[in-house]
């Protein structure tokens, strides 16, 4: 039997869901087992991080907010897999060590973290420009953690003032586009919805 289009779609998000949670689980697994001097992972406390993150509240932000929140008819599949999305790709950065040998790859989770962050809060129905500023609070947040930690902790993730600053300004010049795109499909679709209507009471 042929399943419904929003039927395949939630399915597609369940599928990409697991393989998200065991890819964050097995990215955690393997820094350990490697230890801190492998060059991949020296200098950065990515073990103790990635265990954290696998465990943590980071991942089970979408089921806590689900479990607390019983107005919510459905599981928010999409937004947990754009959340989760997030730290795969940071992990994954580091195991395959394309932090050191890709020159400014960290621009790339810097800017898709907050932009895929920002689509998860919208499709929980967070206002565009609401999730704009919590988005990039947090990410000024985390940024703080990596300085701080590179002080108190002797680790090597902040590369200068000018790293901080180009990693922000990447997210939020990624997060304002999705915000921006998402108010013209808003648009559009109430333009659309308007102009149907228009058309069926002039009929």
């Amino acid at each position: 039997m042929k399943l419904p289009d929003l039927d395949r779609g939630r399915a597609l998000g369940w599928v990409l869901d697991v393989v998200l949670r065991l890819a964050v689980i097995g990215f955690a697994i393997e820094a350990v087992l490697a230890g801190p001097d492998d060059p991949r992972f020296a200098g950065k406390g990515i073990a103790m991080r990635d265990l954290i993150l696998a465990g943590g509240v980071a991942t089970l932000i979408v089921p806590i907010l689900h479990f607390f929140r019983p107005r919510w008819d459905r599981y928010p599949v999409w937004t947990d897999v754009a959340f989760l999305s997030i730290l795969a790709l940071d992990m994954a950065g580091n195991s395959l060590n394309l932090y050191e040998q890709a020159w400014r790859f960290d621009l790339i989770p810097h800017a898709y973290g907050p932009a895929a962050g920002l689509v998860g809060l919208l499709l929980l129905g967070v206002r565009p420009w609401v999730g704009l500023a919590i988005i990039n609070g947090i990410h000024v947040l985390l940024e703080i953690q990596e300085v701080l930690g590179d002080v108190v902790f002797g680790t090597s993730n902040v590369n200068g003032a000018w790293d901080s600053i180009t990693d922000l300004a990447a997210g939020l010049t990624a997060s304002v586009l999705v915000a921006l795109a998402w108010e013209w499909l808003h648009g559009r679709r109430k333009d659309r919805r308007e102009g149907h209507r228009s058309y069926s009471e002039a009929r």
